[in-house]
């Protein structure tokens, strides 16, 4: 990667840049023939230089994508449908928890 652009290395998006090219290097993808392509095919961004080729690195070669096992992942699910169920019980502060607009019958109960 430095060889590419000596940019990559030095920002704080190099960590995310460093697992997706161990994770395609891994699956058999050729970064030594892809990887300066894929830097050339436009500016790198002078903010975000890593994750600019990490994001094309990802269309390129779809195993570098990081996955995370089902397990853990319906684990987030479910947190996430409970968090979202304590939202819908809890009234943001300000608010009634009542919707300020009545509903139409002639809408088919849809909002307005």
């Amino acid at each position: 990667a430095h060889q590419v652009d000596p940019r990559l290395v030095a920002g704080t998006d190099w960590p995310a840049l460093a697992g997706a090219l161990d994770r395609a290097h891994r699956s058999g993808y050729n970064l030594k023939a892809h990887l300066p392509g894929l830097a050339a095919q436009a500016s790198l961004s002078d903010e975000w230089p890593a994750r600019t080729l990490q994001y094309r690195l990802l269309d390129g070669c779809p195993a570098s994508i990081m996955t995370i096992p089902a397990h853990t992942q319906q684990r987030i699910d479910r947190e996430h449908a409970e968090q979202a169920r304590e939202r819908m019980r809890t009234p943001e502060p300000g608010h009634s928890g009542r919707h300020s607009h009545p509903v139409s019958p002639s809408a088919g109960g849809v909002r307005r």
